[in-house]
């Protein structure tokens, strides 16, 4: 055997695992290079394909979101007040779940308070937890159909207050927590709150929740409607046995 074959023996069990990786990434540095050369992958067209795979993607959306305003975090609106025109900003933060933007985490719970605190978290948010105000909130931005219910009922007794704030010309878009306390105090007479119930029981009033108070306005228009269709039936009944009894005469 020639002296040189241990050294041969030696080169193939050593040198050529440290050589192997860099002729590996060498050859493959090369076919890329050809490739785009060769025009079958081109610089352009990988660009493309990377840049349709992240407008598709909530990061992307992020990035649009935090590039648009002035500083991250921060969303400018504008409140008329007056003739003049005022601009004022509110912080926020921006959530992903579920592949898509929103405007609170995946875990987001509604306030269990009265209703003149979800007034205060409706018209100006959380911003400890950076929560915009829940008048913004979307269907989007709930996890499930009872999440989806709850915003529907809180809008729609909000709603009641906008309203009236609005007919006596205090509504303010952007109101801080004295503001919005002032416009609830304007209000407020549309929720019908009261000390004592109907059947004369003290009740907690102010205290009660805004989840009791879904429920009894709902219930007061139950019964108006109640009412309103049976004096419709009884009118007509009465009408109609009148004209029943003209006719016999």
């Amino acid at each position: 055997m020639p002296d040189h074959a241990d050294e041969d023996s030696n080169f193939d069990s050593e040198d050529v695992r440290k050589v192997a990786p860099d002729v590996i990434r060498g050859v493959i540095e090369e076919i890329e290079k050809r490739a785009m050369t060769a025009g079958t992958v081109t610089r352009d067209g990988l660009e493309a394909m990377i840049n349709g795979y992240l407008e598709n993607s909530a990061l992307y959306q992020l990035v649009l979101t935090l590039k648009n305003s002035p500083t991250p975090g921060i969303q400018q609106e504008e409140t008329l007040t007056g003739d003049a025109a005022v601009t004022t900003t509110s912080l926020w933060g921006s959530h992903i779940w579920g592949g898509r933007l929103h405007h609170v985490p995946q875990d987001f719970a509604f306030p269990n308070s009265c209703s003149q605190i979800a007034w205060q978290y409706w018209m100006c948010g959380d911003r400890q937890k950076w929560y915009p105000p829940l008048r913004n909130l979307s269907r989007d931005d709930m996890l499930s159909t009872n999440m989806r219910n709850r915003l529907s009922d809180l809008r729609n007794l909000m709603q009641l207050v906008e309203k009236r704030a609005e007919e006596q010309r205090k509504w303010i878009a952007n109101p801080s927590i004295e503001q919005a306390n002032e416009m609830f105090e304007v209000g407020k007479d549309v929720l019908d709150i009261s000390d004592v119930s109907e059947k004369g029981r003290k009740r907690r009033g102010l205290q009660m929740k805004w989840t009791s108070m879904v429920t009894r306005v709902r219930n007061k228009r139950t019964t108006k409607y109640v009412v309103l269709f049976v004096k419709k039936y009884l009118y007509n009944t009465k009408r109609s046995l009148y004209i029943h009894w003209t006719m016999i005469i």
